[in-house]
Protein backbone atom coordinates (compact mmCIF):
# COMPACT_ATOMS: atom_id res chain seq x y z
CA UNK A 1 0.00 0.00 0.00
CA UNK A 2 2.76 2.61 0.66
CA UNK A 3 4.57 1.55 -2.11
CA UNK A 4 1.71 2.05 -4.45
CA UNK A 5 1.00 5.68 -2.41
CA UNK A 6 5.01 6.67 -3.09
CA UNK A 7 4.89 5.88 -6.89
CA UNK A 8 1.43 7.81 -7.08
CA UNK A 9 3.39 10.76 -5.12
CA UNK A 10 6.38 10.34 -8.01
CA UNK A 11 4.37 10.40 -10.68
CA UNK A 12 1.88 13.65 -9.50
CA UNK A 13 5.41 15.20 -8.88
CA UNK A 14 6.64 14.49 -12.35
CA UNK A 15 4.02 15.27 -14.09
CA UNK A 16 3.47 18.91 -12.76
CA UNK A 17 2.28 20.66 -16.00
CA UNK A 18 4.26 23.82 -17.04
CA UNK A 19 2.63 27.04 -16.34
CA UNK A 20 2.95 30.40 -18.25
CA UNK A 21 1.84 34.02 -18.13
CA UNK A 22 -0.40 35.15 -21.15
CA UNK A 23 1.94 37.50 -23.62
CA UNK A 24 1.23 39.90 -26.23
CA UNK A 25 2.24 39.05 -29.95
CA UNK A 26 4.13 41.82 -30.30
CA UNK A 27 6.24 40.60 -26.77
CA UNK A 28 6.78 37.18 -28.49
CA UNK A 29 8.06 38.70 -31.74
CA UNK A 30 10.87 39.82 -29.56
CA UNK A 31 11.37 37.35 -27.62
CA UNK A 32 11.49 35.18 -31.22
CA UNK A 33 13.62 37.46 -32.46
CA UNK A 34 16.05 37.36 -29.08
CA UNK A 35 16.21 33.94 -29.92
CA UNK A 36 17.97 34.17 -33.04
CA UNK A 37 14.74 33.56 -35.61
CA UNK A 38 14.82 36.23 -38.52
CA UNK A 39 11.87 37.77 -40.46
CA UNK A 40 9.34 37.89 -37.57
CA UNK A 41 5.93 38.95 -38.82
CA UNK A 42 2.88 39.47 -36.44
CA UNK A 43 -0.59 39.09 -38.47
CA UNK A 44 -4.11 39.82 -36.13
CA UNK A 45 -6.42 36.60 -38.11
CA UNK A 46 -8.91 38.01 -35.48
CA UNK A 47 -9.98 39.79 -32.29
CA UNK A 48 -8.60 36.94 -30.92
CA UNK A 49 -6.07 35.12 -32.90
CA UNK A 50 -2.66 36.03 -33.90
CA UNK A 51 0.04 34.52 -35.87
CA UNK A 52 4.12 35.03 -35.74
CA UNK A 53 5.92 33.64 -38.71
CA UNK A 54 9.87 33.70 -38.87
CA UNK A 55 12.29 31.58 -39.91
CA UNK A 56 15.78 30.12 -38.32
CA UNK A 57 18.02 28.60 -40.74
CA UNK A 58 15.93 26.67 -43.25
CA UNK A 59 13.06 26.30 -40.94
CA UNK A 60 10.14 28.32 -41.26
CA UNK A 61 7.64 28.73 -38.66
CA UNK A 62 4.42 30.51 -36.92
CA UNK A 63 3.03 30.46 -34.03
CA UNK A 64 -0.89 31.03 -33.36
CA UNK A 65 -1.33 32.77 -30.14
CA UNK A 66 -5.27 32.62 -29.35
CA UNK A 67 -7.59 33.30 -26.90
CA UNK A 68 -6.31 36.96 -26.62
CA UNK A 69 -8.13 39.29 -24.80
CA UNK A 70 -8.78 43.31 -25.24
CA UNK A 71 -5.76 43.89 -23.91
CA UNK A 72 -4.18 41.75 -26.53
CA UNK A 73 -2.80 40.15 -24.45
CA UNK A 74 -2.87 35.49 -25.61
CA UNK A 75 -2.89 32.89 -23.15
CA UNK A 76 -2.89 30.25 -25.55
CA UNK A 77 -0.03 29.18 -28.37
CA UNK A 78 0.07 26.54 -31.01
CA UNK A 79 3.47 25.46 -32.84
CA UNK A 80 3.98 25.32 -36.43
CA UNK A 81 6.95 24.14 -38.44
CA UNK A 82 7.87 22.75 -41.84
CA UNK A 83 11.12 22.74 -44.14
CA UNK A 84 11.26 21.93 -47.51
CA UNK A 85 13.05 18.67 -49.03
CA UNK A 86 13.82 18.84 -52.79
CA UNK A 87 13.01 15.63 -55.19
CA UNK A 88 11.54 12.50 -54.14
CA UNK A 89 12.27 11.24 -50.67
CA UNK A 90 14.51 8.93 -49.87
CA UNK A 91 16.36 7.45 -47.14
CA UNK A 92 18.55 10.15 -45.77
CA UNK A 93 15.27 12.77 -46.22
CA UNK A 94 13.48 10.60 -43.68
CA UNK A 95 16.53 10.56 -41.27
CA UNK A 96 16.48 14.24 -41.80
CA UNK A 97 12.58 14.58 -41.06
CA UNK A 98 13.09 12.26 -37.60
CA UNK A 99 15.89 14.22 -36.42
CA UNK A 100 13.73 17.44 -37.30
Amino acid sequence: MIRILLCGVVAVSIAVPAFAWPIAPENAGKVLTNAGSEEVEVTWLGDDVARLDAKKGEYYYSVRLMNCDDSRTCSSAMFFSTFTMDGTPDFSMYERTNLY
